[in-house]
């Protein structure tokens, strides 16, 4: 091959290289969200299910990749006063380990949770995010393993910015007014 041939075929491969990391970065852009969640916590999610009229909502933001957390957590009608609140990594069903402790609401029976400044999901646990993997547990002394647990169901999640749109609004003509243009 001469050598500017050999010049043509390497600026054509650089130039299918380049165009390939264009792709792939805007593929990436594409999954990159904001999502926000709500999280439904009550007995029967437990493991083992616990009998309690208790209840609860958790507010989330996430940033699936920075891993960014942000939010709060609502229960009442706890059978004791809370111990603590935690985001724990495990599938539905299962026993997992706390990965974001919660600040406030100790101490008493209905109250707000909230998720720390500066809370991050390492990779392992964005990746748990989207296999359902990880959930929300309120304790008490009275069920130290937890009296309410709610599990953050990833296709659930709304992008943020979709919530940021304005709803499209039909314009509706009327005709019968003359300083109307038409069209």
């Amino acid at each position: 091959m001469s050598a500017k041939r050999m010049k043509k075929w390497n600026v054509r491969v650089m130039l299918v290289l380049a165009v390939a990391f264009l792709l792939a970065v805007i593929a990436e852009s594409a999954n990159a969200q904001v999502l926000r969640f709500v999280v439904r916590m009550n007995g029967a999610q437990e493991v083992p299910p616990v009998a309690t009229a208790a209840t609860g909502v958790g507010r989330l933001v996430i940033d699936t990749v920075t891993g960014t957390v942000t939010g709060r957590v609502s229960f009442t009608g706890l059978s004791t006063p809370s111990t603590a609140g935690h985001f724990h990594m495990a599938a539905a069903g299962v026993n997992g380990g706390v990965i974001i402790p919660l600040r406030g609401g100790v101490g008493v029976t209905a109250g707000v949770m909230r998720v720390p400044a500066g809370a991050t999901l390492n990779l392992a646990q964005r990746r748990a995010l989207r296999r359902n993997g990880l959930y929300l547990n309120i304790h008490t002394s009275r069920n130290p393993g937890g009296e309410i647990r709610g599990q953050i169901i990833f296709r659930r999640g709304v992008p943020v910015a979709a919530l940021n749109e304005a709803p499209a609004v039909k314009i509706v003509s009327d005709d019968s007014n003359p300083a109307r243009p038409e069209g």
